[in-house]
């Protein structure tokens, strides 16, 4: 493989392992987190009256729709700049659903007040796809 567009110093191959880590955690923290996704599941498109969420500092509907709305209006920037649109959602999706997921994690669970992964979305995208489909633009 080729060496990885890295942020520090380290050797292409700790990129790749560390891209293999983020997913491997970010899978098992979606699927150990299953019976309370199923309960925000049923906050966000269920009948419960908004006493349900009496106790929180936005409800679940609120919050869901604008995360949703931010991350479509994220992609449509990125469309407007030149971007194509599969590879923005590609982009878009695997930072949120990958690498700001574990790294919350690791920031809530260690103390640390930064981190710095050591490879982008882009590296993901290079293992899953040949360069030579990102267009110049992209």
């Amino acid at each position: 493989m080729d060496g990885a567009p890295l942020y520090g110093a380290s050797r292409y191959y700790q990129a790749y392992q560390s891209t293999g880590a983020f997913v491997a955690i970010a899978f098992m923290m979606l699927w150990l987190a299953k019976p309370h996704l199923r309960l925000v599941k049923e906050r966000v498109f269920g009948v419960q009256g908004p006493e349900i969420d009496r106790n929180e500092y936005m409800s679940y509907r609120v919050a869901f729709w604008g995360g949703v709305l931010a991350f479509l209006l994220t992609v449509l920037w990125l469309k407007a700049a030149g971007m194509n649109p599969m590879v923005a959602l590609f982009m878009i999706g695997s930072f949120v659903m990958i690498m700001m997921l574990v790294l919350t994690r690791f920031v809530a669970e260690v103390g640390l007040l930064m981190l710095q992964p050591a490879f982008r979305p882009l590296d993901l995208w290079a293992v899953a796809a040949p360069k030579g489909a990102l267009a110049r633009r992209t």
